[in-house]
């Protein structure tokens, strides 16, 4: 099969934020997922794993508003297709998006607009909202 190659961050940045959940009755609680997304392909996004030191990328809120900060790896992702030759991999630039998932909601999954984050930096997402949130039962 051949070898994967491992290309290291260029450094960590910072992406802070806040998902507001309208909560319909009351005692209800919202389960939320978070995760940073970049594109792979041109019509492709994937997960990014978060760094240490980044907040729950699940949180439970019966406030209706989570925050979260993600410690994040900067610098353009690289890809590639796998061939039974050989895969060659490319650089893809681009930035963050912030997705959010909140299953009983509805619309259940949102994400920001695209966000660039440098090492070192710290970043504030726009506010993601979910509308119609029952809660979890």
């Amino acid at each position: 099969m051949g070898d994967i190659k491992l290309y290291p961050a260029t450094g960590t940045g910072t992406i802070k934020g806040k998902v507001n959940a309208a909560i319909t009755g009351s005692g209800q609680e919202v389960d939320i997922d978070i995760s940073g997304l970049k594109y792979a392909t041109s019509s492709l996004r994937v997960t990014i794993p978060m760094f240490q030191g980044s907040t729950p990328t699940t949180v439970t809120t019966e406030s209706g508003i989570a925050n979260y900060s993600l410690s994040v790896p900067t610098g353009n992702l690289y890809a590639g297709t796998f061939s039974g030759t050989g895969t060659s991999y490319s650089q893809v630039s681009g930035g963050y998006f912030i997705n959010a998932e909140a299953e009983h909601c509805t619309q259940s999954s949102q994400s920001t607009t695209e966000l660039s984050v440098g090492p070192g930096e710290e970043v504030i997402a726009p506010d993601i909202t979910f509308t119609g949130c029952s809660g979890n039962y």
